[in-house]
């Protein structure tokens, strides 16, 4: 194995990559307070792959894991390949994220309702991200689906999709007044009340929809 990272104290990663099956590392996508993500071949398949960090608090990655899979079947996030204690082996998900978007001024409506569904799907499922107030590096399209990633601070529940259009409106001016009113606030707390109930979602979409026409 000829790619090491973090370079110092030895190649430590090379003993998960071996484990998990790789045969190549092609670089890396992304590294976070659990993992750093690498896109690889994998069995004969290209795959982003999330190793665990050696001074991360979580002793193993197969909890999230098994969110992901959970996700990736409601259709909000990458298909997860396979795991164990120290990675997990993802369907990649090579397009621009939120923030790139955003960044270069190419975000649109259709990224924004895009998001809210993939919010929703998880929501849907029973599945509270944990980190969706800050969307914007969790977000990733595939070209113009929206997948959700990063599950390590996932747990039972629902609110993604409030959470979601909050976390966007802090760069979306019309969002933010949508955000900011009496109705959202009514919605929103009957979102939450109701269990992120279908009839509510589509209530707040159209609301969401009025409010992002123009941008």
């Amino acid at each position: 194995m000829q790619s090491c990272y973090p370079p110092r104290g030895g190649c430590w990663i090379a003993a998960v990559l071996e484990d998990a099956g790789v045969e190549r590392v092609c670089g890396l996508l992304g590294k976070g307070h659990a993992g750093v993500v690498l896109l690889v071949e994998w069995r004969g398949v290209a795959a982003a792959l999330k190793v665990r960090r050696r001074d991360s608090r979580r002793g193993s990655l197969e909890p999230e894991a098994r969110v992901a899979e959970k996700a990736a079947l409601a259709g909000a996030a990458p298909e997860v390949y396979g795991y164990g204690e120290e990675f997990i082996a993802m369907a990649p998900a090579l397009g621009p994220s939120l923030q790139d978007l955003a960044e270069e001024g190419l975000l649109t409506p259709q990224h924004i309702l895009a998001s809210i569904e993939a919010a929703w799907a998880l929501d849907n499922a029973g599945i509270l991200h944990g980190e969706l107030h800050r969307p914007w590096r969790n977000v990733l399209f595939n070209p113009r689906k929206a997948l959700i990633i990063d599950y390590d601070s996932a747990s039972s529940g629902c609110g993604n999709v409030v959470k979601l259009v909050s976390g966007i409106s802090r760069r979306v001016p019309s969002l933010l007044r949508l955000v900011r009113s009496e109705r959202f606030r009514d919605l929103a707390k009957r979102y939450y009340r109701e269990g992120c109930g279908k009839a509510t979602y589509m209530e707040m979409l159209d609301e969401v929809k009025k409010h992002i026409s123009a941008i």
